[in-house]
């Protein structure tokens, strides 16, 4: 299994490696983490030969688009042909490929990115639909806990053991 996207996935790929393994049982597979802080959809298509096609995975996640949204250049319709490209690689690489779409999660005081991120959501929903792909909007759902449930956002997001905002890649 490989795994695509941000630095902001490293916390929560180690969480999803020790459920499939422990909880799972599926002790064999492989979780392999291409995520690179700061990546664009235009970044990982510059490094697509690192990022994808030295593997053939059976299932690909993809969290991108917190740092387009961010990235003068990459506008919401970049971003969607850059996504079906990607995409497009996965699919020649392995055409049975499960590919998931998770959208970026909720950002505060971030200036154009915060703005900007409603919109790029939109256009992977689209592509979602459009190709029939598993698509996670974590973002609305983040969002209305946030919104209900204020102290979590602090718990999560600033948290050392949790480790999705922290600067390092311990984890716990």
């Amino acid at each position: 299994m490989r795994l695509c996207g941000q630095k902001v996935m490293t916390g929560s790929l180690r969480l999803f490696e020790k459920y499939l393994k422990d909880e799972m049982g599926r002790a064999s597979d492989t979780v392999i983490n291409t995520a690179v802080s700061g990546a664009t959809t235009t970044s990982t298509l510059n490094n697509i030969e690192q990022r994808l096609e030295k593997y053939t995975p059976d299932v690909v996640s993809i969290m991108l688009g917190t740092n387009d949204a961010a990235t003068g250049g990459i506008t919401a319709d970049i971003y969607q042909k850059n996504l079906e490209t990607i995409i497009e690689k996965i699919r020649n690489k392995n055409k049975d490929a499960v590919i998931i779409l998770r959208t970026p999660t909720p950002m505060w005081n971030t200036g154009s990115r915060e703005a900007n991120i409603p919109q790029y959501i939109a256009k992977m929903k689209q592509v979602a639909d459009e190709q029939n792909l598993i698509y996670i909007d974590q973002y609305t759902e983040l969002q209305k806990a946030f919104n209900d449930y204020g102290w979590l956002k602090k718990i999560l997001f600033y948290s050392e053991i949790i480790c999705i905002r922290a600067q390092t890649d311990t984890f716990l």
